[in-house]
């Protein structure tokens, strides 16, 4: 069994109630209903944290527009098939 940690926290009723009825439809406790949640949150912030690197290194490098990455994409593509 995987250790676990107890974080109280406090919300507002109509909040808590939300999530209950919420919970309530898909099924699952209130613990693993806010589990879910929270995964996806911090799954949707390293994407955030991944986009902004990827952005960085592609301006460096020229990438400005959707265009210059299609262009770039192609090329790379074209360059592996002659190879």
């Amino acid at each position: 069994m995987s250790k676990t940690t107890v974080i109280p926290i406090s919300l507002p009723t109509v909040f808590a109630k939300e999530i209950d009825r919420a919970a309530n439809e898909e099924a699952m406790t209130r613990s693993e209903f806010v589990r879910t949640a929270l995964r996806r949150q911090l799954a949707f912030s390293s994407l955030g944290a991944l986009q902004r690197e990827t952005s960085r290194r592609a301006q460096k490098v020229g990438i400005r527009t959707l265009r210059d990455a299609v262009r770039v994409v192609r090329e790379a593509r074209k360059e592996r098939v002659t190879a």
